[in-house]
This record gives C-alpha cells, sequence and structure tokens, in this order.
C-alpha cells in the first residue's frame, strides 16, 4: 500500500522487491546469488525488474546497478526512492542478515535520499539489525486484527455456530489477515464439504493447508515452528 502512494509518505518514487516463494524475483535472485555476492545481486535483479537483461546487468557493480537503477526511474539527487524488501525471512537467516545490513549501510551513504522498508514474520528478527554506525531498524508492527474478525463473514459464523472443531479452527488463526482471508478460502477449495462435516482428519489438513497459506513454511527458523506450535 505504501508503494502505490509514494506521495503521501512524503517520497518521490517507490519500488517493490519481494522474496515470496514462488515469485520470479525471488527465484531470479536465488539462482544467482551466493554469501559473497548480495548486494550485487540484489543490484543486477532490480535492474532485470526494470526490463534490463540479467547478463548484462551482472556485468555492473552494486554502486554502478544502483546508479543505473536511479537513472531508469529517471530520479536525481533531489529527489527521494522508497525500496519495500518484502518477506526478507525466506533466505538463509545468515544471508538475510547480511543482506539487510549492507541494504543499510548502502541507506546511510544515501543522506536520507533512499529509504528501505523490510517485512519479516519475526519482529525480534528485525530488531536484532544494526549497520556498522549502530543505525538499527525501526520496527513498525502490524495491527492485528480482531480474534473473531471471522465472523464478519456470515457463511463462516453460521456454519461454526452447532461445529465446534471448526469454530476452533477458526479461533485459531488469531485474526491473521491471510490466515483468514486466503488460508481458510483454500481449505474450504480443496475440502468443499469443510464446513459441513468437520471431522479430525479433516481439521488437521485444514490446519496444513492455512500454514502453507500463510508461508510460515518458506522461513527456516526453529523460532517461527516454536510459535507455529503453540499457535496452532
Amino acid at each position: 500500500q505504501l508503494c502505490s502512494r509514494p506521495q503521501e509518505i512524503g517520497v518521490d518514487q517507490t519500488f517493490y522487491f519481494t522474496f515470496n516463494g514462488g515469485s520470479s524475483v525471488g527465484t531470479k535472485f536465488n539462482d544467482n546469488v551466493s554469501l559473497n555476492n548480495l548486494l550485487p545481486t540484489f543490484a543486477h535483479v532490480l535492474l532485470y525488474l526494470c526490463g534490463v537483461d540479467l547478463d548484462i546487468a551482472k556485468l555492473l557493480s552494486f554502486e554502478e546497478a544502483m546508479n543505473e537503477f536511479e537513472k531508469i526511474l529517471k530520479l536525481s539527487n533531489k529527489h527521494t526512492l522508497l525500496i519495500c524488501v518484502d518477506e526478507i525471512g525466506v533466505l538463509d537467516k545468515s544471508m538475510g542478515q547480511k543482506l539487510l545490513s549492507g541494504l543499510m549501510q548502502y541507506m546511510d551513504s544515501k543522506k536520507g535520499k533512499l529509504i528501505f522498508i523490510f517485512t519479516h514474520i519475526l519482529e525480534s528478527y528485525l530488531r536484532k539489525q544494526a549497520t556498522g554506525s549502530a543505525r538499527v531498524v525501526i520496527v513498525i508492527p502490524l495491527p492485528p486484527l480482531s480474534i473473531d474478525i471471522w465472523k464478519t463473514d456470515e457463511t463462516l459464523k453460521e456454519a461454526s455456530r452447532n461445529n465446534p472443531p471448526l469454530h476452533q479452527l477458526l479461533l485459531s488463526c488469531c485474526g491473521h489477515p491471510r490466515a483468514i482471508f486466503d488460508g481458510v478460502p483454500a481449505a474450504c477449495k480443496d475440502n468443499p464439504t469443510l464446513l459441513d462435516a468437520s471431522t479430525e482428519e479433516a481439521i488437521s489438513v485444514a490446519r496444513s493447508t492455512i500454514i502453507q497459506q500463510c508461508k510460515f513454511r518458506d522461513i527456516d527458523d526453529v523460532v517461527v515452528y516454536d510459535h507455529l506450535k503453540k499457535w496452532f
């Protein structure tokens, strides 16, 4: 949403980059990256997203590629650019931390004309990040939805009225937007009778589908799995 309304947040241009599992961006990055070329690969994929042949982009250093990226966006040193790096936690933990730190250091060098926004499922992950100059990530938690937000859907509300297992499953979603609005519909699509007859097996399969839709399994992190055990 921020990327769609740059003027409202005081920047001149925005750009969206996601590591979301299965995205073409994430695939291009993973196919070309190593721990020693994180920053260059990030910049090369930015150029690729702007229509530059990836093999040509790879001839440039990180700084050269970022300069070309700004030229493509028609930015001068008077303009402010915001780049949203979505779901950085999908990367290997050490790789994600190194990339985030490197991008923050580069942001420091731009003296306020470049802003990065990173998203990660774990607030604790972002709070641990900092640059060499001790600039830390400012964490902005997403506001939680009501735990019974699913009751705004009359079909779910009615189906759960006399169906305790289904009611418990919906409560277990804890108002997580992707769990409610993506996960539950996906579970119903996989099992059209889920809302009518919720057997123990059907609930177990539905729970697995919801977790998959929330993309928690894309993140290789012990803390995430510990939270999942407590949650579901």
